[in-house]
């Protein structure tokens, strides 16, 4: 127990920093809380709730540095808000068999995502401003 308690307190440090720097923190500590023995529902959950203080505390840091549209920041905060109640909404009727054989596919995803994110809107602002 304090082996495992060692282990996630020097994750969520490294994690944090992570995340402060570049992002991304959600690839360790999500399946160090797995490999410590926590369900993977309930790892995932540990791990969101972790995420959206961390994300608190960085949008009032960087409150006066957007670059982004006051509407548009709305828009996002609004698609983001759906999302993550749709997705709470189906982990809930998930069954953990189910989403343990999924969380490979998941981490996959949002590896290509956190990989690929910057190239796909650099693309896909010029096909917008292709198209008007």
């Amino acid at each position: 127990m304090i082996f495992h308690s060692l282990v996630l307190f020097i994750t969520a440090f490294i994690a944090g920093g992570l995340n402060a720097v570049a992002g991304g923190g959600s690839f360790i500590t999500f399946p160090v809380l797995i490999f410590t023995g926590v369900p993977p529902i309930s790892a995932n959950a540990t791990n969101n709730t972790a995420l959206w203080v961390a994300a608190l505390a960085s949008a009032g840091a960087y409150r006066n540095n957007l670059s982004i549209p006051q509407r548009q920041l709305f828009l996002l905060c609004g698609v983001s808000l759906v999302g993550g109640m749709l997705g709470s909404v189906a982990l809930l009727y998930t069954s953990p068999d189910v989403f343990q054989k999924l969380i490979p596919y998941l981490l996959l995803l949002a590896t290509l995502v956190f990989t690929f994110g910057e190239p796909l809107k650099v693309w896909f602002g010029r096909q917008s401003k292709k198209s008007s």
